[in-house]
Order: C-alpha cells, then sequence, then structure tokens
C-alpha cells in the first residue's frame, strides 16, 4: 500500500480563509507535521479537527523526516503544514521537497493543497 505526501499552506491570520478541501485533508490525516504544532493546533481547534500533530521545522527535520518517510512507506497519509501560507509554493514543490534528501531516496504520491479561499 503506497501512502502520501499531502502538502497544505494554511491562512495567515483570519483562520476562517480555509478551504473545506484543506480541512477534510487535515481532518482524514494520518498525521499533520507542522512547523509550530501550537499554531496549528489553533486552526485545527477552530474548526473542530482533531489530529496527531508532530512538529517538522529546519532544527529537526534530520530526525523527523526518516519518521514521516516510514509512515508514508507503510501506508499512511502524512499532511505537511507551513505556518507561512501560501509562500511554500513560490518554487516548485518539486523544488521544495527536492532539497530534503531523504524525501528523494523514496518513491510516493505527492499532492498539495492550497489551504485559502
Amino acid at each position: 500500500m503506497s501512502g502520501r505526501l499531502v502538502v497544505c499552506a494554511t491562512p495567515i491570520g483570519n483562520l476562517e480563509d480555509v478551504t473545506l478541501r484543506l480541512l477534510e485533508t487535515l481532518r482524514t490525516a494520518d498525521v499533520v507535521a507542522c512547523e509550530d504544532t501550537r499554531h496549528t493546533a489553533g486552526l485545527l481547534k477552530r474548526h473542530g479537527i482533531t489530529a496527531k500533530l508532530v512538529s517538522y521545522h529546519e532544527h529537526n527535520e534530520a530526525h523527523r523526516a526518516p519518521e514521516l518517510v516510514a509512515r508514508i512507506s507503510a501506508g499512511e497519509t502524512v499532511a505537511l503544514v507551513t505556518d507561512a501560507g501560501i509562500e511554500v509554493f513560490k518554487d516548485s514543490l518539486d523544488n521544495w521537497v527536492s532539497t530534503r534528501p531523504v524525501w528523494n531516496q523514496h518513491t510516493y504520491h505527492i499532492t498539495n493543497v492550497i489551504g485559502m479561499a
């Protein structure tokens, strides 16, 4: 079974500026990896979503990325949330992910969800 990585851009500021697709993605993901669990927890709470949150940022990605890849390889869906809104997509998703060597050692489905309405 093949898992997937879903890269999610969340709203900056107004938590109501969110798409139904993003909410469904966060609701159904096996785990939500986020830059700041406090920020993402606020978004989830506002929309009545309970999800398993794990931190994922530049200071812990060396040890967290292999954990996330293992979950994806086991068939899980990992929602990777950026607190920077749509800015993460200014470069192509492929370029952003390709800067993480651990991701490149595995093949799986990657999608993105623009979270702002």
